[in-house]
């Protein structure tokens, strides 16, 4: 086996890496394409996000729409955080994941009857709704559930009493988190905590979510009539930012619309939290969001608990997709690379800013390349390394230790630098611009920046293809990478979130497996599928399909 220790560059804030033999073992033993999870860097990350709060009565709960591997909620069930839910089928995952109901927060949209029994049945405590329709329906249900004094309303309650009171002390900053953490729910209550969605379009922007503050009296009234208080207000930002402003600039404002509520009692800040996928651009200030939010929350008069849902923050930058070259074609000076995977596989480009960088982690052969007026002349496998090829198989390999050497990168919609020809010369140079240094930022160096191709690489630009005929099954394009040929290893990196959670059987490809990196093993945490996961649940009549 592999040494793995010295085979990753794992560290918070960085892609996560892997050595080509590292990659190679993994490809042998699993098949490509492979989703490929670090779980130390989950953990690093997670502890990192905890310490940056002060405040005592901070709890964390980790969206899982982003993940909802089960080996992976349990790394963050021990790290003493809890799960933020926007769908059932969240809860259902979470519970299934080894969560105490109380870790549970609810913040979803438009369940029906039967979903929001479901909801209460599961014990979930504590749910921020989205709308005056939406609460209503949770107090008809609540009433139905626990009300009316009857039997069946008290054997609710008395199977549900400890859940309500279920309390244990939060995760924070003077505390590390461990496997052997409690859990972080709230404070105990005989009743479900009851927050509301914050839709006020000066912070929220034009979103369908939420209740408008000056929908609140209306809300407290429904409430009422249920003998529930709205103790909660749930704030979310929008999805993957990165500046660190459009948070702390708008704590104050939020604070004062929570203090409406007149049993307000917590406050979820909720998510939206972005990752640099950028790496040379601004990435969000952990550090200074928490500073900044827990000394305003310990000038309040009244103790409140905060609630900070991470989800792409936390588990973007851990997981890598492995995908093999199968094929090699030119156009001109054009590269177009076929893979055997898809777009299908991963999110779709209005989650991720349709951005992603490429690495190339293995090269099987030593190419020798010509280029003339006229484009690509020469293009054969020789036995021999020119300085210019051992130059740049240098530059893709890793050192001794667990930082990324000079790794050549693509990037969706980007390229390093602008492919020109020299009037003086007849082979292809690279002309680059130097790489902007990071902005200040409290969040741990990156163990590597994206760096120009060396002097003497050379590097062309590339469309880096899928496996489907999908007009836009492209991985990336006008990529600069290096020639490449089939059996040739890439890993599109910061797939944690919303990648395998998004992947889809479009174009009826079967999905990839999961492994996940612990230490110096790994294991599977996901089986590949097979074409008959394209017959589940389908009902054939006598005579048809197979």
């Amino acid at each position: 086996m592999v040494d793995m220790l010295n085979s990753i560059s794992s560290s918070p804030g960085a892609s996560l890496i892997l050595s080509p033999e590292l990659a190679t073992e993994l490809l042998q033993l699993y098949g490509s394409p492979l989703y490929v999870y670090d779980g130390d860097r989950l953990r690093q990350t997670i502890d990192h996000i905890t310490q940056a709060f002060p405040y005592a009565n901070t709890h964390f709960h980790f969206a899982s729409v982003t993940n909802g591997n089960l080996s992976l909620l349990k790394i963050i069930r021990d790290r003493g955080w809890g799960i933020h839910a926007n769908t059932p089928g969240d809860i259902y995952l979470a519970l299934q994941a080894g969560f105490h109901p109380s870790q549970i927060v609810y913040s979803g949209s438009n369940l029906n009857r039967d979903e929001m029994h479901q909801v209460l049945d599961w014990g979930v405590t504590t749910l921020n709704l989205d709308s005056l329709a939406q609460l209503q329906l949770f107090c008809e249900v609540w009433q139905e559930e626990a009300g009316g004094g009857d039997e069946r309303g008290k054997e609710w309650m008395s199977g549900r009493e400890s859940l309500f009171t279920h309390t244990h002390p939060p995760i924070h900053a003077s505390t590390s988190p461990s496997p052997s953490s409690p859990p972080s729910p709230f404070s105990p209550t005989p009743f479900p905590r009851i927050g509301l969605r914050l839709n006020h379009p000066p912070l929220t922007g034009d979103s369908r979510i939420g209740v408008r503050p000056q929908e609140f009296a209306s809300a407290i009234a429904l409430a009422h009539q249920a003998e529930l208080p709205i103790s909660g207000l749930h704030f979310y930002r929008g999805t993957g930012t990165n500046a660190t402003k459009a948070f702390t600039q708008v704590i104050n404002e939020v604070i004062a619309i929570a203090q409406q509520l007149p049993d307000w009692r917590y406050l979820d800040f909720g998510g939206g939290f972005g990752y640099p996928y950028h790496h040379d651009r601004v990435a969000f200030d952990w550090n200074e969001f928490g500073v900044a939010l827990s000394h305003r929350i310990n000038e309040l008069p009244q103790p409140i608990d905060l609630i900070i849902e991470p989800g792409r923050a936390a588990i973007a930058g851990c997981a890598v997709l492995l995908c093999q070259v199968v094929s090699v074609k030119w156009q001109d000076e054009k590269q177009i690379i076929g893979t055997d995977t898809t777009v299908a596989n991963l999110s779709v480009p209005a989650v991720h800013g349709s951005y992603r960088e490429i690495v190339v982690v293995k090269r099987q052969k030593n190419l020798r390349l010509s280029i003339g007026d006229s484009g690509l002349e020469k293009l054969e496998v020789g036995s021999q390394e020119s300085e210019d090829e051992r130059d740049l198989q240098n530059s893709l390999r890793f050192d001794s230790g667990r930082t990324k050497s000079n790794i050549q990168t693509s990037k969706f919609g980007s390229v390093f630098g602008e492919l020109t020809r020299a009037a003086d010369s007849p082979k292809a140079k690279i002309q680059t611009s130097p790489t902007p240094p990071l902005p200040h930022s409290s969040t741990p160096p990156l163990p590597h920046s994206p760096t120009p191709p060396l002097p003497h690489s050379l590097l062309f630009p590339t469309d880096v293809c899928g496996n489907t005929t999908y007009s836009r099954d492209y991985l990336g394009r006008n990529c600069q990478l290096p020639a490449l040929q089939p059996g040739d290893v890439l890993a599109v990196l910061d797939v944690g979130a919303y990648g395998y959670a998004m992947s889809s059987h479009f174009l009826h490809r079967p999905r990839p497996a999961e492994v996940l990196l612990e230490g110096n093993t790994h294991r599977l945490i996901r089986q590949r599928e097979d074409y008959s996961v394209l017959l589940a649940n389908q009902v054939f009549t006598g005579g048809e399909g197979a």
